[in-house]
């Protein structure tokens, strides 16, 4: 808590409105919390584990002791794997784009209890620092907690189009030998007709 400010307030504001955004793009939402409710960080990682989504985000504001700490930063379980990296660095892109703060970059920790617990493609993102009365202001604002919202979707949006952009390109080199053999299999058919 900063300044009156409840950090579980805003964190929950912001993820549902990213779950209404997500689900208007066609992207299956599950929350760990849609209420004012305490949820352990175990229990979260057990949700996490057992629903097995494409990718899982947990959402924060950020404190310190110096006021005058800004901006958003996104952390990646330590070891640097590849999708993690990949996704924090669209969401920030997209936070960068869209919130006048600043842009603190992708950092990553052993310790983060729900990135450690968990396995495939995941961050958490810190989005802004209470005690800062900028971003605190920005926080609080309903108007530009949609902002935080749409820029999320969109580093979201845009790792799954990357992914199925991927997949796209994969299928498609496993079809060409295929069209390649077949087209070999109707030229020796059409020899075969030719002599006999």
């Amino acid at each position: 808590q900063s300044e009156g400010i409840n950090e579980k307030d805003i964190n929950l504001a912001i993820s549902k409105n990213l779950g209404e955004l997500l689900r208007k793009l066609g992207i299956e939402v599950s929350f760990t919390r849609e209420i004012d409710q305490y949820v352990s960080l175990s229990d979260r990682a057990n949700l996490v584990n057992r629903k097995k989504p494409d990718l899982f985000i947990s959402i924060h504001a950020n404190h310190s002791q110096n006021p005058a700490a800004k901006g958003f930063e996104v952390w990646c379980p330590k070891g640097g794997e590849a999708e993690c990296l990949r996704l924090a660095g669209l969401i920030l892109k997209a936070l960068a784009a869209k919130i006048p703060s600043s842009n603190r970059g992708i950092k990553s920790d052993k310790s983060l209890y729900v990135l450690k617990n968990t396995r495939g493609p995941r961050v958490l993102a810190e989005i802004g620092f209470v005690s800062n009365p900028g971003d605190r202001k920005n926080l609080t604002d309903p108007k530009m907690q949609q902002r935080y919202a749409t820029a999320i979707a969109k580093g979201i949006k845009d790792f799954r189009d990357r992914k199925l952009s991927k997949k796209k390109m994969v299928a498609l080199r496993e079809i060409t030998p295929l069209r390649k053999k077949q087209k070999k299999l109707r030229q020796r058919i059409r020899c075969f007709e030719r002599h006999a």
